[in-house]
């Protein structure tokens, strides 16, 4: 009989261990199916994650931060390898290091590798103290904002830029001259008209007009070959602003090559006219403003005009 009785206990036992071991089971799967689930969630929604051990001086990294980075978690021997890298940007362990640091404000930075597209990542971090208040884990999470940032930028180029001509358009251009103009000893402000460009739009049409302000601006950016800041102020106005002048004679040179330039690439187009430039070229010494430098160009562009178009005309 005792026999029996110690038996039907085993089975009872051994049936409530298999019910826990079933309700642990069951509990452990959904763990890791929510653990997965939020997992799944970060890497869509591209964060990745680090924890930096204080007392064992030890980063571990989530995989998709370690795949990204390139990267083997964990690393330890953290602050030691930072301090022989020195923290610069472009090295291995430098996005960790400026993620650890995002604790106050966000940071943004560029990280890319060899053969790799760059990611633009904001980074921020939290510390986690123990009773004592004292700092024991940094938990650091890295989102990588490259879509939003590129978006952003083209966002900021199409409305900085001249959809046409692809330079500066008119409130950018005097935003930027407003800023800028009166900084510097000396600099040049060139003003630009096509000349005749009425002409040119009612005899060969728009397409041709709007191909000629094409060619104007690319002349431009041949000519000047990035130096200076270039606009089209609307219509067939253009600008260019050239800060710390060199030399006077560079100034004859730059504006005679300007005129050649805007002829010989519209005859390389085809245009059915002969097309040329009206400039107007101030040298800005001193304090002027904006308005003072565009009064004096305007005038130089006047005089242009009034001597038969075709030609430049420099006010010192």
């Amino acid at each position: 009989m005792m026999v029996k009785v110690n038996f039907l206990w085993l089975l009872l036992i051994a049936g409530g261990l298999l019910v826990l071991l079933a309700v642990l089971y069951y509990r452990l799967t959904r763990e890791r199916e929510r653990l997965g689930f939020y997992r799944r969630v970060c890497e869509d929604m591209n964060f990745y994650f680090m924890r930096y051990d204080i007392l064992r001086d030890m980063v571990s990294l989530s995989a998709p931060a370690a795949a990204m980075l390139g990267l083997e978690s964990p690393v330890r021997n953290f602050s030691q390898r930072v301090k022989e890298e020195g923290g610069k940007p472009g090295l291995p362990l430098y996005p960790l290091d400026q993620c650890l640091r995002s604790y106050e404000k966000d940071r943004f930075i560029k990280v890319s590798r060899d053969g790799q597209p760059a990611h633009r990542l904001q980074l921020h971090a939290y510390i986690f103290r123990d009773s004592r208040n004292r700092a024991r884990h940094v938990v650091g999470m890295m989102m990588d904002v490259t879509h939003q940032f590129h978006k952003e930028a083209k966002l900021t180029v199409k409305a900085e830029m001249d959809g046409l001509t692809r330079l500066h358009n008119s409130g950018t251009c005097r935003q930027f001259l407003e800023r800028t103009i009166g900084t510097s000893g000396r600099a040049l402000f060139i003003l630009m008209d096509v000349d005749n460009f009425k002409s040119v739009n009612d005899t060969l049409g728009h397409q041709a007009g709007d191909l000629v302000l094409t060619v104007v601006a690319n002349a431009m950016r041949k000519v000047m070959k990035g130096r200076g800041f270039l606009g089209r102020l609307g219509g067939d106005e253009f600008c260019c602003y050239i800060h710390l002048l060199e030399a006077e004679d560079d100034v004859d040179r730059l504006c005679g090559e300007l005129n050649r330039k805007v002829t010989e690439m519209c005859e390389e187009e085809k245009i059915a006219m002969r097309i040329t430039l009206s400039i107007g070229a101030a040298i800005l010494q001193g304090s002027m403003t904006y308005k003072d430098a565009y009064a004096k160009a305007d005038k130089a562009l006047y005089q242009s005009k009034e001597r038969g178009r075709n030609t430049y005309t420099i006010l010192s």
